[in-house]
């Protein structure tokens, strides 16, 4: 634990500037879009929360072999709808995946500039934005994998 506290002492403006810039991005595109956007397959995510929450049989074969997105988000339907609690939880990973994108760089490239401009390439992509920011599984799966190959 101390190590992780000493990583981000002495990054902690590369840090928080990129936090600070993946919540600007998140709320220009999630005004722009008039909230969370949604893909054909966001539904079937939806309704996977809403069957485990209630007990119902429930196999969906395009979420079949990715439930994890369904099960992670459960504890934020708490205190949220089955879609916000979806969305928070894409949105807590992509907070999180911009200063993981930095060690990773670092880890790789030992150049603080370069980890900086590729976390900010990253949190600011097509695919994050498009994909990631929605209703769909995809920004845990870009998190997970770039957090195993961050700890290999």
């Amino acid at each position: 634990m101390n190590s992780i506290y000493s990583k981000y002492k002495n990054n902690q403006k590369i840090l928080n500037n990129l936090v600070l810039i993946s919540i600007i991005t998140f709320f220009v595109q999630y005004v722009l879009k008039g909230g969370w956007q949604h893909h054909p397959d966001s539904y079937d995510y939806i309704q996977g929360v809403s069957a485990v929450l209630h007990g119902y049989d429930w196999y969906d074969s395009a979420v079949a072999l990715r439930p994890g997105f369904v099960y992670l988000s459960l504890p934020f339907t708490i205190f949220l709808d089955h879609e916000n609690s979806l969305g928070l939880q894409n949105f807590l990973l992509y907070l999180a995946i911009g200063p993981l994108m930095f060690f990773y760089t670092k880890k790789i490239v030992s150049d603080d500039k370069l980890s900086y401009y590729s976390a900010v390439f990253l949190v600011t992509s097509f695919p994050i934005m498009y994909w990631g920011l929605s209703i769909l599984n995809d920004m845990g799966s870009w998190f997970f994998f770039l957090l195993s190959s961050y700890v290999v």
